[in-house]
């Protein structure tokens, strides 16, 4: 795997942003244009729209390309580019994840501002339909790799539990009053031939329980 290391400047030449990418530098280009159309609010999105107003589009230019996926090279260039005073709008250091963001009173603030039911509605439907990019989607499961499932080990409290059972219960349930055809259940059969979805140690555990019962 080969990663591209790019800067975003003004039309005069000014470096503002160092990223990365797996893409041609045109392809990530339009996305961040695309980005900052959509509403997208931080300072790079800010900045390009800043730009797109004045007339002009922000200039993309090639670093280097490198092996990997080119978190270290992007952290470098980022923390040179600060360390010389340019006017960078990357809010992380670069790299996977959030390192180095930190959010300002103003944004807490706002953050801690319950929702109103119009405001969650609005939310809710601006997602409708929106999927990740595929860029981001392998970096998603790449992160993944080799992490337990984030409920590993965690059991809901017996109230919990109660509730999540009385809320799919009866006509609240997505498939109450539905019936599966004879064909649809074939297939479910079929296609679950030679599965074991209970281990040999639980199936034990269970033959013992049962015969325990009076």
């Amino acid at each position: 795997m080969k990663t591209k290391i790019y800067v975003l400047c003004e039309p005069d030449g000014e470096i503002r942003y160092v990223g990365k990418t797996s893409l041609g530098l045109n392809q990530r280009l339009g996305l961040h244009l695309s980005c900052a159309r959509c509403g997208s609010m931080d300072y790079r999105c800010n900045w390009i729209r800043r730009v797109l107003r004045e007339g002009y589009l922000p200039l993309i230019r090639f670093v280097g390309e490198v092996e990997g996926d080119g978190n270290l090279e992007e952290i470098a260039w980022i923390a040179y580019g600060r360390q010389e005073g340019w006017r960078l709008v990357n809010i992380t250091d670069g790299g996977e994840g959030a390192r180095g963001w930190r959010a300002s009173p103003e944004t807490r603030q706002k953050m801690r501002k319950p929702k109103s039911a119009k405001h969650r509605f609005r939310i809710s439907q601006s997602n409708l339909g929106r999927k990740p990019s595929v860029e981001t989607r392998l970096k998603m499961s790449k992160a993944k790799q080799g992490l337990p499932p984030w409920n590993a080990g965690r059991h809901h409290p017996l109230a919990t539990r109660l509730k999540i059972s009385a809320s799919l219960s009866g006509d609240k349930n997505a498939n109450y009053g539905k019936h599966f055809s004879a064909e649809y259940c074939r297939r479910i059969g079929e296609a679950n031939i030679g599965k074991h979805f209970i281990s040999k140690e639980h199936q034990q555990k269970m033959i013992a329980g049962r015969r325990k019962t009076p």
